[in-house]
């Protein structure tokens, strides 16, 4: 045995090889029964049940869907043969971030193509939609003739079923939104804005800022209410020109998505909701993404690269 000892003495580099191959060992057994675990939780096959019962909730979605899509064709139709003047109706996919909105696109007896959108009457709307109050807003709709203002073509509902017509001039460009992130606008909303825009040049912010404000400026002067749905999505590019849209939309009831942050920042002071609409639109336009709260953080203004911007950012 003393030999032996003796032995490992002289080469003591045995005991260290096989010390080495006994801890390589180990860790090789615990590499493959964590991977033997990790395998078994990633590849355990569903339950049928579970299956069954995502296929069929896919299922319901889908055809609920399919059966909304037909009846608003339906109601398109429907509204086309009561007015001749429009026709080659084709269904566009959902443009808006409003499931309850549907967009079609017609044209008219010049082969201008106009962009027909339809809606329920929302459960706000405070007017009685009858053939009055129908001639009164488009009546009053006409008075926001201005470069910076997206021209209504036809304002109309349909009593019997209960929906709201707007027809406006097709806008092939987009919106701001739509040249911001540089998508095209017949894409469908849920995939054109899931990459992060990209923000434009300082030449391009001033100028279309300018075009914006000149437009809410005019809609003042005009007596109208405030907007309350500014943002980069109701602002249309024509020709490199900024047009103001979705005015119609505080006649009829619909909420703005910054009513909800801007009520609490602005109770005293409800008018100074498209000062703060404002403000957001710049900040995407810098940025090229949307402004997640309603007063710009310190971790917003740090990655714009303009002085002159943050400083405007610091007024929101």
């Amino acid at each position: 045995m003393s030999d032996f000892f003796q032995y490992l003495e002289d080469h003591i580099y045995i005991p260290i090889l096989v010390g080495l191959f006994v801890l390589c060992l180990i860790v090789l057994l615990i590499w493959w029964l964590c991977r033997r675990n990790r395998e078994r939780y990633l590849y355990q096959p569903l339950n049928t049940q579970d299956v069954a019962l995502y296929d069929r909730m896919y299922s319901n979605q889908k055809q609920a869907a399919e059966k909304e899509q037909e009846a608003t064709w339906m109601n398109a139709q429907y509204y086309l043969r009561s007015h001749p003047q429009f026709n080659r109706l084709k269904q566009l996919p959902q443009l808006g971030s409003r499931s309850e909105k549907q967009w079609f696109k017609v044209s008219d007896q010049n082969r201008s193509e106009h962009l027909l959108t339809t809606l329920p009457r929302p459960d706000k709307c405070l007017l009685d939609l009858d053939t009055r109050t129908r001639k009164m807003l488009n009546s009053l709709f006409q008075l926001l003739k201005h470069p910076y203002m997206f021209a209504m073509t036809e304002f109309d509902y349909v009593l019997d079923q209960n929906f709201v017509v707007i027809i406006q001039p097709l806008c092939p460009k987009g919106s701001l939104k739509d040249v911001i992130y540089q998508t095209n606008y017949g894409t469908p909303w849920v995939e054109k804005y899931r990459v992060k825009g990209r923000g434009l040049r300082l030449e391009q912010v001033a100028r279309y800022g300018k075009q914006i404000l000149q437009g809410l400026l005019f809609m003042e002067q005009k007596e109208f209410p405030p907007h309350g749905h500014l943002h980069t999505g109701n602002i249309m590019v024509n020709n490199g020109v900024c047009q103001i849209a979705g005015y119609e939309n505080t006649f009829i009831g619909l909420k703005s998505k910054l009513s909800a942050m801007a009520r609490r920042k602005l109770k005293d002071q409800p008018e100074a909701i498209d000062v703060l609409s404002f403000g957001h639109i710049l900040y995407e336009m810098c940025v090229g993404t949307e402004l997640d709260s309603p007063h710009p953080q310190p971790h917003h203004l740090n990655i714009i690269n303009n002085p002159a911007v943050v400083s405007v950012s610091h007024l929101i």
